[in-house]
């Protein structure tokens, strides 16, 4: 088995948020409630387009009153930028920091796969609405909040809404090389599946519009065969 081609799998980082207004700026621009983050319980949120589509995923944690935002390191320059104009607004200042106790990335990487958590990387940036990964099911956009980026879109999906795509979890047995954002194919050479993360231990998430056969195929015809998996 070959390696994952996925470049941006190597560690995860955080954005320091600082000022007054941090909390207020945040849940202007997060999905997730961040008046529910203490110094002892972290929300998972995405940072959504004008579109819904999410740009990054990000865990909120508060360490000695100051706000971070925990994310993969390839994705923390994009997300200073996205946020970079309502950050001078609110005069809150955005850096760039290490966590303070590292971890070992491949890991916790899989674990959290299997648990139904993905990863968005600079490929995928802008490429699913929340509903395609059921972040609705998993505690990463509040309902009762008000507004954020995005927020119209995702509300009107939810309440309004019907997606048209599944997203599951597989183990992945393939000489291939699979990269995120990659088109997945049946036998005949039909796309049924993108593939939207993948772990060094090759498990995959993916979303598809039909019941996913247990062989697929990448453009160049490699076969990839699936072993379901069940999220947590």
């Amino acid at each position: 088995m070959t390696q994952s081609s996925n470049q941006y799998n190597t560690t995860v980082a955080a954005i320091k948020v600082k000022g007054e207004q941090a909390r207020t700026f945040l849940q202007g621009q997060l999905t997730c409630d961040v008046k529910n983050v203490t110094g002892t319980h972290s929300v998972r949120g995405a940072l959504c387009n004008t579109k819904g589509r999410i740009l990054t995923l990000v865990n909120v944690v508060l360490y000695q009153d100051v706000l971070y935002l925990q994310l993969i390191k390839s994705q923390i320059a994009a997300t200073i930028k996205s946020l970079s104009k309502a950050a001078m607004l609110s005069r809150v200042i955005l850096t760039e920091t290490t966590l303070k106790t590292p971890i070992d990335f491949a890991t916790w990487h899989d674990a959290q796969l299997q648990d139904g958590h993905v990863l968005i990387y600079p490929e995928t940036r802008g490429l699913y609405l929340p509903h395609q990964l059921e972040l609705d099911k998993k505690g990463y956009i509040s309902f009762d909040k008000g507004c954020y980026k995005g927020q119209e879109i995702i509300a009107r999906m939810h309440y309004l809404g019907k997606i048209k795509t599944e997203f599951k979890l597989f183990h992945a047995e393939t000489d291939a090389p699979l990269t995120p954002g990659q088109m997945l194919y049946d036998e005949k050479q039909t796309a049924v599946a993108e593939l939207v993360d993948i772990s060094e231990k090759y498990t995959i998430g993916i979303i598809t519009k039909t019941p996913c056969p247990e062989v697929l195929m990448t453009d160049s015809q490699e076969v990839i065969q699936l072993t379901p998996l069940q999220s947590g």
